[in-house]
C-alpha cells in the first residue's frame, strides 16, 4: 500500500451512487443495518442500509427503495438475505430543484415470483410514481454455473454430487434453491463436489487389486 491506495480510499465512499450503479448490477443482499447520517442541514438521521456479498458499499434506502423491497420480500428483514437484486440508475429521477440527477432504482429479481409493480413515494404531496420490478427467471441458473465454472467444475458434476447426496439435479431446483447452491459453491461446496468426482473417479472402496 502507498500514498495513493490512502487516497483512493478515503474519496471512497460507503454507500453505492446512481452513477456506479449504471445501466445494470446485480447483487445479492448480505444484510440490512440502520446507520445514522448527517443530513443536508447537518443533523443526524437514521437511515436504513443493505449491504451485499459482492460489493462492500451499501445501498441507503429511500421510502421508494424501502417499498419496493417490502413488496418485494416481505415485512421481515431476515427474508430479504440472499435475495438477489438487479439495480439501475433511473435517470429520470428528478432533485429538488427539479434537475434530473438520476438514482438508484430496482430492475429486477430472480427470487420473486411474478413482476412487482406498485407506486411508491405516494404524499398528500405527490401522486407517486409507478415501478414495475422484472422476475428475472434466467439469472439463477447463470449463477449457479457461474459458480461452477469459477471453481473448475461442471453442472455435470454438481448433478452427479446431488444425486449421491439425495439431492435434485440442477435443472429442477427452484430459482431460490439454485441461488443458494451457487453461493455454497462459492464458499466449501466446491470441495464436497470435487471430493466426490475424484472418489467416482477413482477405484470403487471395495476393490481388491490382489483379486486378480
Amino acid at each position: 500500500m502507498d500514498a495513493n491506495d490512502l487516497i483512493a480510499l478515503a474519496s471512497k465512499s460507503r454507500y453505492l451512487t446512481a452513477v456506479e450503479v449504471g445501466d445494470s448490477l446485480r447483487l445479492t443482499i448480505a444484510h440490512v443495518s440502520v446507520e445514522s447520517m448527517k443530513g443536508q442541514g447537518g443533523d443526524e438521521k437514521d437511515k436504513g442500509v443493505v449491504w451485499f456479498e459482492e460489493d462492500p458499499r451499501g445501498l441507503v434506502l429511500n421510502v421508494s427503495l424501502g417499498q419496493l423491497l417490502r413488496e418485494m420480500f416481505g415485512v421481515d428483514l431476515q427474508n430479504w438475505i440472499g435475495k438477489r437484486l438487479e439495480l439501475f440508475n433511473d435517470r429520470s429521477v428528478q432533485g429538488k430543484s427539479g434537475k434530473k440527477v438520476g438514482g438508484i432504482r430496482i430492475k429486477s429479481s430472480p427470487d420473486i415470483p411474478s413482476d412487482v409493480t406498485m407506486v411508491v413515494g405516494r404524499s398528500p404531496f405527490s401522486k407517486g410514481t409507478q415501478y414495475t420490478v422484472r422476475a428475472d427467471r434466467d439469472s439463477s441458473a447463470d449463477l449457479l454455473s457461474e459458480a461452477l465454472q469459477g471453481a473448475g467444475l461442471t453442472v455435470a458434476a454438481f448433478d452427479s454430487w446431488a444425486e449421491s447426496a439425495g439431492r435434485p439435479p440442477a435443472s429442477r431446483m427452484s430459482a431460490e434453491k439454485r441461488a443458494q447452491a451457487a453461493r455454497w459453491i462459492r464458499s466449501t461446496g466446491h470441495e464436497a463436489i470435487r471430493a466426490h468426482v475424484e472418489k467416482s473417479a477413482g477405484a470403487p472402496d471395495d476393490f481388491d487389486p490382489m483379486a486378480v
